[in-house]
């Protein structure tokens, strides 16, 4: 009886304890912050609140002074973070670049490896052709850059020698996604922009149109997305309303389901010593 009641007992903290690390993964798995693409800037600046205008460059520098005073280069996963970095990422990203004010250009690489970035394309340049198509995955912007340094494209930008390779950086900077290229690259692009500024291209012209365009499906999504992240963030570790998704009670949580966990095994272990002794 004492061996079938210890080896019930062993039984039950195993289950317990896998049941407990589950829930912790879990848990964890829901905080983690992917950094990826996924809803269209216009779509966002609906669910956030703001305008998305290039001559408004107060709106864009105010944005990253409230980045850097809240801090959020070390943890973007609140409201106010969240959206002033759409704000000033929106902006870099869809704006002319002669009307970007030179603070977002130098801060912007503090925030684009730790907040979440909306999907949006540069505006249409008059005139100018359409862009290369460049592999967002072989390393090519990185070595275009190290061919334009080599050739000091960064005094001298020529059409012979570097067109090719700086269309090529600034397609991958523009449209491919972050990560594609090395950190010198990203900051050194901007070194090359005014050298360089004689050399534009143009995404196809369906894609510039369709950027600024939010359908009511593509809002929802957005609007949905959005909702569950912000619950994440604001939620009582131990006690979450609404965490299970389904519509009714309370979600305990993971420190929740912990403590009821160890509570049980707790008066389990009482009543073996009861009956052992």
């Amino acid at each position: 009886m004492k061996t079938f009641l210890t080896l019930s007992l062993a039984a039950l903290i195993a289950t317990t304890t896998t049941t407990v690390s589950a829930n912790e993964a879990e848990d964890g798995h829901t905080h983690t912050n992917d950094h990826e693409h996924g809803h269209k800037c216009a779509c966002d600046a609906i669910t956030y609140d703001f305008d998305i205008d290039c001559a408004n460059t107060q709106a864009m520098t105010d944005a990253l002074a409230r980045l850097q005073a809240g801090q959020c280069a070390s943890n973007c996963n609140n409201f106010a973070c969240e959206k002033d970095w759409l704000i000033v990422q929106t902006h870099h990203d869809h704006c002319p670049e002669d009307g970007i004010p030179v603070a977002i250009e130098n801060g912007f690489h503090d925030y684009d490896g730790v907040c979440s970035s909306c999907d949006i394309v540069r505006q249409e340049i008059p005139g100018a052709p359409q862009c290369p198509t460049v592999n967002c995955t072989d390393g090519s912007g990185n070595l275009a850059f190290q061919r334009l340094l080599t050739k000091s494209c960064n005094s001298q930008c020529s059409e012979t020698d570097c067109k090719d390779d700086w269309l090529t950086l600034r397609v991958a900077h523009d449209f491919c996604e972050n990560g594609a290229l090395s950190q010198s690259s990203e900051e050194g692009l901007h070194a090359l922009e005014e050298p360089c500024a004689n050399f534009q291209c143009n995404l196809p012209l369906d894609q510039i149109a369709n950027t600024l365009e939010c359908s009511p499906e593509d809002l929802k999504q957005a609007h949905d997305d959005h909702g569950d992240d912000h619950a994440d963030h604001d939620a009582s570790p131990n006690m979450a309303p609404g965490g299970s998704g389904n519509g009714d009670g309370f979600d305990m949580g993971s420190a929740g389901v912990t403590n009821l966990a160890l509570g049980a095994v707790a008066l389990f272990m009482n009543l073996l010593v009861a009956a052992l002794f």
